[in-house]
């Protein structure tokens, strides 16, 4: 029975590899990050985000998956540079911002962490007003 439920998993895992356009295997890539993400299996699912990130550098979605991951973990260095390029791919964003002030919040730098959920506020998110008021109280 465990055998026969390693298979979706192992298709899942070895769809990327099939031959596709390097923009289509890092939304494969993502796409398995994330399923595994979901699954907990945060370690194999850094790894799919790298190579998502490797077959497409433009590919936000997955620098926002592997910070937030990076952030769960405490290494708020390099969730901050994740979230830093992700506000550089997509500067309209308001997620960039929140989750860019999360690991600013994260490292104590609560000044640029409070401009960036004002500036992520402006974009329209609710949570990161409400996070600016919070660091400002």
């Amino acid at each position: 029975m465990r055998s026969i439920a390693k298979i979706p998993l192992l298709l899942l895992l070895c769809l990327p590899l099939l031959g596709f356009q390097e923009e289509d295997r890092g939304e494969l890539y993502l796409k398995s990050g994330e399923k595994l993400q979901t699954m907990g299996r945060n370690d194999l699912a850094l790894r799919y985000f790298d190579k998502a990130i490797a077959a497409d550098p433009s590919l936000a979605p997955a620098y926002r998956s592997r910070g937030f991951i990076y952030l769960q973990q405490g290494k708020s260095d390099l969730a901050l540079s994740d979230f830093s390029r992700l506000v550089e791919l997509t500067p309209e964003e308001p997620a960039g911002y929140l989750t860019r002030g999360l690991a600013l919040s994260q490292r104590g730098e609560k000044g640029r962490a409070a401009s960036d959920f004002r500036k992520g506020c402006e974009l329209g998110d609710a949570g990161a007003c409400e996070l600016e008021q919070q660091i400002k109280d």
